[in-house]
């Protein structure tokens, strides 16, 4: 009986004895944890990124609107202060490769082709002036002319109400970034793709141009992309 007792308050000090159980469950709890904790240090990170992508966009079509004539060391110069603008802190936390810059020059026309009645509330469709993207630090192929952006290509990227008169022009600037996650496992995906497009009208003059693919001479009107 006394050892049958003894086994007995035994087990009832092992039951009553809580010592390492908030251990145990904080081992338990940590993965969950620590997954909010780099989650919203992740979220952070990725909403930082895509404002900076974001002020990017905005600043390049900003620094182009404000030349009457553009080339393409100046659109060089122009990509350098993106990528500063990018990585302002010089952290190398931002790949060249992962960035992509598109700057294009485009005119409103009537997409009736009625000149003569075109108003400020008329249905616009827009040609291309001139286009140049930069990716990396090099340009793209054909002399750094997107693919589908030569002189004279309809695009359909800009809204129509933006145009209130035949002949105007636009500068969009479109920004691409790939965004990789320092922690992939809170983020599933190895990367992620930030777009951002931003339309400015010229400061200047009715138009900014491009010296390598338009002559200030002979410019793109309406009335010419009509004729041919």
């Amino acid at each position: 009986m006394r050892k049958q007792f003894s086994i007995r308050r035994r087990l009832q000090a092992y039951r009553r004895d809580k010592k390492g159980v908030a251990a145990i469950e904080f081992l338990f709890l940590l993965p969950i944890l620590l997954t909010l904790l780099l989650g919203g240090l992740e979220v952070v990170l990725y909403t930082w990124q895509a404002g900076r992508v974001q002020d990017t966009a905005s600043s390049v079509s900003d620094l182009v609107s404000q030349n009457a004539s553009m080339d393409e060391q100046r659109i060089r110069s122009i990509y350098s202060a993106a990528h500063r603008m990018l990585d302002p802190l010089d952290e190398g936390d931002v790949d060249l490769g992962d960035f992509e810059l598109t700057v294009s020059s485009v005119i409103g026309c009537p997409c009736n082709g009625d000149l003569e009645n075109a108003t400020e509330n008329s249905n616009y469709c827009y040609t291309v002036l001139w286009s140049h993207r930069l990716r990396g630090d090099l340009p793209s192929s054909g002399e750094g002319i997107p693919e589908g952006r030569t002189v004279g290509t309809a695009v359909d990227f800009v809204p129509s109400e933006l145009v209130r008169a035949p002949d105007e022009t636009m500068i969009v600037t479109e920004a691409e970034f790939d965004y990789k996650p320092d922690f992939q496992y809170v983020l599933v995906g190895s990367s992620f793709k930030m777009d951002e497009i931003t339309y400015f009208r010229p400061r200047l003059s009715d138009r900014v141009v491009h010296t390598g693919d338009q002559s200030e001479d002979t410019p793109v009107t309406c009335e010419s992309l009509l004729n041919n």
